[in-house]
């Protein structure tokens, strides 16, 4: 990435950006203050994350999307975008707010979503649509990924019993992994295991009504996880629906490791 004074004479500043592995331009634009937003593709597990909405190299390669200051000597955010296939930022906009638009395209099946219009892969290549929030990225802290419920342990508020069919259970997030009172939403790789019929999970704030899309679709006896993002409900609860079949009598067993929140 470079910049040029505006009379072509001299570099303002001119920087590598990438890992080990390969790594490619999709898009840049600048905002009024200078800031220049980027995206592109990246195979690189070590690529410079600051304040990542997705901290780690998902699969074979991931987009990725980077703010970087108006001096070019600080990044305000960078951060790997995708899921366990190959996915590449194509072109990026940005708004008076400082809210990134991204597009791109995927071909893998548990890409990152959140309010999607289209909630799984449609076959193959995907083209997918993102805009990235420019106060969430300045109010977004890391953790090291840390398990907060897993039902396959014994019976208790993060544990047991595996989900039923139909049924709706609230997890408790907050005081948990490091996951303070203050946190608004958390950002998630959630695992399905163990399912007995077809279905899919429906992941929101405790005690709001239930979205239309899933957050991860799953088939008898085949280990999925997806990553999420979901807002934190009353006592910094999430509530998970498990839906299948009517009359269905299966189950499976769910289970979420956080990687970061929002406050």
């Amino acid at each position: 990435m470079a910049k040029v004074n505006a009379a072509g004479s001299a570099l303002v500043y001119s920087t590598y950006l990438g890992g080990l592995g390969e790594d490619r331009d999709g898009g840049i634009a600048v905002d009024a203050s200078g800031n220049a937003y980027v995206t592109g593709s990246t195979q690189s597990a070590n690529f410079p994350t600051a304040n990542p909405l997705q901290a780690a190299l998902s699969g074979i390669g991931d987009a990725f999307v980077a703010k970087l200051n108006a001096s070019g000597s600080a990044l305000a955010y960078s951060t790997y975008l995708g899921g366990s296939d190959f996915d590449q930022g194509h072109d990026i906009a940005v708004n008076a707010s400082g809210d990134a638009y991204v597009i791109g395209d995927t071909f893998s099946t548990n890409f990152p979503t959140a309010n999607p219009l289209q909630a799984a892969n449609g076959g193959n290549l995907d083209v997918f649509v993102a805009r990235i929030f420019d106060s969430n990225a300045s109010n977004f802290f890391t953790v090291t990924p840390c398990r907060v419920a897993d039902t396959r342990n014994s019976v208790g508020p993060s544990g047991g019993p595996a989900l039923g069919a139909n049924t709706i259970r609230s997890f408790p997030v907050t005081g948990i992994c490091g996951i303070p009172s203050t946190a608004t939403a958390i950002a998630l790789i959630v695992t399905v295991v163990g399912e007995t019929d077809f279905g899919d999970l429906r992941l929101y704030p405790a005690g709001s009504p239930a979205p239309i899309s899933s957050a991860i679709n799953f088939a008898v006896q085949k280990v999925r996880a997806s990553n999420a993002i979901i807002a934190l409900g009353s006592g910094g609860q999430i509530a998970v629906q498990c839906d299948m079949t009517p009359g269905s009598t299966g189950q499976t067993h769910f289970l979420f490791d956080v990687t970061g929140y929002f406050q």
